[in-house]
C-alpha cells in the first residue's frame, strides 16, 4: 500500500502547485477535470498492481 500513499502525496503536491500557480478559474477547472481522470486511472492501476503483486507473492 506504499504505492497508494505515494500517489496520494503526489496528487496533493500537484494540487497545491496548480493552486499556487494562479491559474484562471476556467483553466483551473478544465485542467482539474483532465487531471482527475488521469489521476483516477493512475490510482486504479496502482491499486490493481499492488493487489496483483500481493496475490502473486502469496502464490509462491
Amino acid at each position: 500500500m506504499s504505492e497508494l500513499l505515494i500517489a496520494t502525496v503526489g496528487i496533493t503536491l500537484l494540487g497545491i502547485a496548480l493552486i499556487r500557480g494562479g491559474a484562471s478559474t476556467t483553466t483551473w477547472f478544465l485542467t482539474r477535470l483532465r487531471l482527475s481522470r488521469i489521476l483516477t486511472v493512475a490510482i486504479v492501476l496502482l491499486v490493481v498492481g499492488a493487489l496483483l503483486a500481493q496475490t502473486l507473492g502469496r502464490a509462491k
